[in-house]
């Protein structure tokens, strides 16, 4: 809670009254006003009428809002605001809780002891979350889950049971009489569904994923063009589409921007949908959309050297792969190749080993990645791989596979880098690459990176990674961003 006391290190009272006065976009999701009177919170952007000033408590999130007693607006829908806390967390402990919980999984003691075996002790998981984000983990998971709940009820014609599983729910009266409680309505009264288009046999639906603009689209899009496996994934037309499998439930996905509502569009289709709310945080994590481009641009404007390309791409995003295992294989072919090499590679190993996808999808949609039970043990050297990385590929698969390493929750950066380049074949450019495009880090650095040896090399001396690593210290703790400002130095 903020207010006119409260000595916040992010947010001052007058910052909070400012942006919702002048409904400023750039604080979207960052702040929530509460009405004390109304007992009603609201996004900065609301277009309601505001209430009078001496009655305005300000929030850092939702959770804190309704925790507090406070009920979202049915206007400015706060569940479906941009988020930030999760690539923006300040310790391992809260971005591990913020992950889990975004994909679905309850704070229970099995969050904990799952935690615990990522990184020693994680007993002070929920004194240091509450600490970071100002609420529970139990309040925040219930905030989340209603949000997700009451997005699903509102945007989509999913049924009643398939809302329920996707949302968490044991119950489909328990979610009704929690949304009736939190709400004061019938949920029920709420939907109004984005159009979808259906497709046979597979359950759909279409959601507005919310950003903070600007978002250089065309960046994006080039980026994944450029790098789209035959057969899993293409770009046509501004839309970028792709197969997936998650909880057994193969399906495929589109996403679009919509510049006009500052939100992407995306569209999923699947046997079944009790996976959308990892479909959600991927595609969320994919497309950097919860980035904040205000606190970017607070840092990077101040730089001598990354100043200019800031100014120049000020909507500049990290992409993410969809897939942490899928990027990894990706980014041990890529060692000392161009990326349309490593994207035929990838082209040749789908086609000898993935799954055909099996369900209706659009021309060129046509397979599952393999995961990496098939790739341990595989023959990948008809597809163009060296020895060294065939091997290098087998040990990541069986390590994944044995449950020795995990790319599905994150740790502090330092233990995930030192863990992969314990794999003979993996080093740290590998490994940096990896933490930055596969899993979303965004304090990954490749410091061996040609392109980002370049950038920073003048009058033909060519850097050495160890004092680019040393430059790039001041860039902390967002050293992904200045590599993506880096390669970006030469585009025209």
């Amino acid at each position: 809670m903020i207010t006119k006391t409260t000595k916040n290190k992010t947010f001052t009272y007058n910052v909070c009254r400012t942006a919702r006065v002048t409904r400023d976009v750039r604080y979207d999701g960052l702040i929530f006003s509460g009405s004390s009177t109304t007992k009603i919170y609201c996004r900065p952007t609301c277009p309601g009428k505001p209430s009078l000033e001496p009655n305005n408590i300000y929030f850092q999130n939702r959770a804190q809002a309704e925790t507090a007693g406070f009920r979202p607006c049915l206007r400015c829908r706060p569940e479906v605001a941009p988020g930030d806390l999760i690539r923006n967390a300040n310790t391992w402990e809260v971005r591990h809780a913020l992950e889990q919980i975004h994909q679905g999984i309850p704070p229970d003691a099995a969050f904990i002891t799952r935690a615990a075996k990522i990184k020693g002790p994680a007993g002070n998981i929920p004194a240091v979350f509450q600490a970071a984000v100002g609420t529970t983990l139990r309040n925040y998971w219930k905030t989340f889950r209603m949000g997700f709940a009451k997005m699903l009820l509102t945007d989509t014609a999913l049924s009643i049971k398939d809302v329920t599983r996707a949302a968490g729910f044991d119950s489909t009266q328990g979610m009704l009489d929690a949304l009736v409680n939190l709400y004061h309505r019938d949920p029920l009264t709420f939907r109004k569904p984005l159009p979808v288009h259906r497709q046979p046999g597979l359950k759909s639906c279409a959601l507005m994923l919310a950003y903070r603009p600007p978002l250089d689209w065309r960046t994006m899009l080039d980026y994944f063009r450029a790098r789209a496996i035959a057969g899993i994934e293409k770009v046509e037309d501004e839309v970028y589409e792709r197969s997936f499998s998650l909880n057994g439930h193969p399906g495929w996905l589109s996403v679009q921007d919509v510049p006009s509502l500052n939100a992407v569009l995306l569209e999923v289709h699947a046997s079944g949908l009790s996976c959308l709310m990892q479909v959600v945080w991927r595609v969320r994590r994919m497309l950097d959309l919860d980035a904040d481009p205000m606190a970017l641009g607070s840092f990077f404007r101040e730089d001598p050297v990354l100043r200019p390309v800031w100014l120049r791409y000020p909507g500049v995003r990290v992409p993410v792969g969809w897939d942490a295992f899928e990027f990894a294989v990706r980014a041990i072919v890529g060692q000392v190749v161009s990326i349309s090499v490593v994207t035929k590679v990838m082209g040749r190993i789908s086609e000898a080993f993935s799954k055909d996808l099996s369900l209706p999808a659009p021309k060129g949609i046509e397979k599952v990645f393999p995961g990496p039970a098939c790739l341990q043990g595989a023959n990948m050297r008809p597809c163009g791989l060296t020895r060294n990385k065939e091997a290098a590929i087998a040990a990541l698969a069986q390590a994944v596979v044995n449950g020795t390493l995990d790319l599905e929750t994150t740790t502090d950066l330092d233990t995930f880098i030192k863990r992969c380049t314990a794999f003979r074949g993996i080093g740290d450019w590998t490994a940096q690459t990896i933490a930055m495009r596969g899993l979303g880090y965004q304090d990954a650095f490749p410091a061996g990176d040609l392109g980002i040896v370049k950038a920073l090399s003048a009058d033909g001396q060519r850097l050495k990674p160890a004092h680019i690593r040393i430059m790039a210290e001041r860039w902390r703790p967002r050293r992904a961003y200045a590599a993506m400002l880096l390669w970006m130095m030469g585009r025209k």
